[in-house]
């Protein structure tokens, strides 16, 4: 390929194409960085040529008996000499640290020499052993633990995992080899009088203090409180604090509700990191003298503050385990699209810090996916209900992947079509008929209750929109000297109750009221009926999340007459909702 200054850089040209090991991309094309003039003009220059072509066509002559020693499995020659050192080395820049102290242990074994033909069941086996009896890099003294011993052969054995992958071994290694068993340790953790304890004590390094402390508030690693940023901050539905962050061991994104007493551990919001000059060195001695001056003996390590908020957890009555998994099924990613989806409040009573029973809602957003199977894509708990706090719940299930909703079926709550529509624009929101005729006959005497319910049964149950409007006129006519309030809450809300009357009567039975989730609310109250004041909460949500989890199991079905109804929707709402 001519390039500039009268040159010619040359490459190899494969066909079919190969697949590049750093990129893992299929190409055609391997430049080998040799140039050789495009027009010499004396004997060096025609000699210069020469060589690099001789060179070029070596490196040629390699590759394609490389590709047949791999297509036919015979023992690559070229591979077998490759420094599997170097190549460790590599993998060590993209991991963790604990790759480069592998490293420095399996360089000391081999003495700082050894090419992929080494590399063996025999010598893994007795680097095996040498892990077993090595001593630490920077306390020459002292032996590794076995503990450590079992992690670095287990960080070994995925590298050559790697190596097999990337096809410099004929054959998987690991097969013929065995791990290191870990030890149990004691897992040593602060009980709540210990945690208080240790924030009365002072602290020469006053951002280890609040790190750790946070730790235990929150049971995050020091990994993740290392690269927490103030921007993985969030208010969350219920107006506290939550963080959206992803996990550095596991890589697992998570949304973590935090207290507010943890929030102010991290100081004053900025930009940036939020524990700003906190160092990984500081988990060591200095938090060591910290605890001692606390007068805290126990050997206490910073993952010991992890233990630590599982077990205060678990003193104060929280189900962990279920209050870990109702933090994952809150953070699930949901569909991109559902085509119906009902939203309503349930109200409970629960004892707060002063011990006083207040009130507590917790919107239920149940909606439809595109098979027609149900499914509760969220649930919230705030002191009561407002269409500000399900802007909230709204703005949560749009970070959450949802990005339309084709029908919103909801109760007559002021500012809640809005609320609905300032998140998703294009949604189509049905005010529940059942609710707006609720709060009508309210205010109608009751000797005209059973003849006005008669007319305006007329308005609703009307075949089409123009007709229904005739039916109100009928209906102002009649009562409207009498009850003007109540005709003016039909005239006023008017759009959003009849957008039920652009479908057919299968969709229509669906969407004209919020029955579907009330209905749900129903089976709800079953479970929690028994209880009067619920003592926090924590243990409000973990039932009513329990009590879900039952009636899920029932959602097998798609909803009746589905096929039909999924294609009248596809073609009123068109590329919004495609089924195929």
């Amino acid at each position: 390929r001519a390039i500039r200054n009268n040159r010619i850089s040359l490459y190899l040209d494969y066909y079919p194409a190969v697949r590049n090991p750093e990129t893992m991309q299929m190409s055609r094309r391997e430049y080998l960085g040799i140039y050789i003039y495009a027009h010499p003009k004396n004997e060096m220059e025609r000699e210069f040529n020469n060589d690099m072509l001789n060179k070029a066509e070596a490196i040629r002559c390699i590759r394609v008996q490389s590709l047949i020693n791999e297509e036919f499995g015979f023992l690559d020659k070229t591979k077998q000499k490759a420094d599997f050192l170097a190549y460790f080395k590599k993998m060590c820049q993209s991991k963790d640290q604990k790759w480069m102290f592998v490293y420095q242990h399996f360089y000391n074994f081999v003495k700082g020499q050894c090419t992929f033909g080494d590399v063996n069941v025999d010598l893994c086996k007795k680097f095996r052993e040498y892990l077993l009896n090595a001593k630490q890099l920077k306390h020459c003294n002292r032996p590794i633990s076995l503990n450590s011993a079992s992690g670095y052969y287990s960080t070994f054995r995925g590298l050559l995992k790697i190596a097999y992958r990337d096809k410099w071994f004929r054959e998987n290694i690991n097969d013929y080899l065995d791990k290191i068993e870990p030890q149990d340790v004691k897992k040593e953790y602060l009980t709540l009088d210990e945690v208080k304890q240790l924030a009365a004590t002072p602290c020469d390094i006053p951002v280890l203090k609040a790190a750790s402390l946070f730790a235990c508030l929150t049971g995050l690693r020091i990994s993740d409180i290392l690269n927490l940023q103030w921007e993985d901050f969030a208010i969350a539905p219920d107006q506290g604090y939550c963080l959206r962050i992803r996990t550095q061991k596991t890589q697992t994104e998570a949304t973590l509700p935090i207290s507010y007493e943890a929030y102010e551990l991290c100081g004053t919001p900025g930009t940036g990191k939020v524990f700003k000059g906190l160092k990984r060195s500081m988990i060591n001695y200095p938090l060591k003298n910290w605890l001692r001056e606390a007068g805290i003996t126990k050997p206490i390590t910073f993952h010991g503050f992890r233990h630590s908020y599982a077990v205060i957890q678990i003193s104060l009555g929280t189900d962990i385990y279920t209050v870990s998994e109702i933090k994952a099924w809150r953070s699930r990613t949901l569909d991109a699209v559902y085509p119906i989806v009902w939203m309503d409040a349930i109200h409970y009573k629960v004892t707060d810090e002063r011990g006083c029973a207040v009130t507590r809602a917790i919107y239920n957003v149940l909606g439809v996916d595109k098979e027609g199977h149900k499914d509760l894509l969220g649930m919230y708990i705030s002191k009561n209900e407002g269409a500000n706090f399900w802007l909230n719940v709204l703005t949560d299930l749009q970070n959450r992947g949802v990005h339309d909703i084709l029908l919103a079926c909801v109760d007559g709550l002021k500012g809640f079509p809005d609320a609905i529509q300032s998140v998703f624009p294009n949604t189509t929101v049905q005010l529940c008929i059942v609710h707006q005729i609720r709060n009508s006959i309210k205010y109608v005497g009751s000797k005209h209750q059973k003849e006005f319910l008669k007319d305006l049964k007329r308005v609703y149950g009307a075949v089409s929109k123009e007709a229904a409007e005739t039916e109100l006129f009928n209906l102002n006519e009649k009562w409207g000297e009498k009850y003007p309030i109540v005709i003016k809450s039909w005239q006023d809300n008017w759009e959003k109750l009849t957008e039920y009357f652009q479908f057919t009567s299968d969709i229509r039975r669906m969407i004209y009221t919020t029955n579907t989730v009330e209905g749900y609310h129903r089976q709800i109250r079953k479970v929690t009926k028994n209880k009067g004041v619920f003592p926090s909460d924590t243990a409000l949500e973990k039932l009513v999340y329990l009590a879900y989890r039952n009636i899920r199991k029932k959602w097998t079905m798609p909803l009746a007459n589905w096929g039909a109804i999924a294609q009248q929707l596809a073609i009123k709402f068109g590329d919004r909702f495609k089924l195929l």
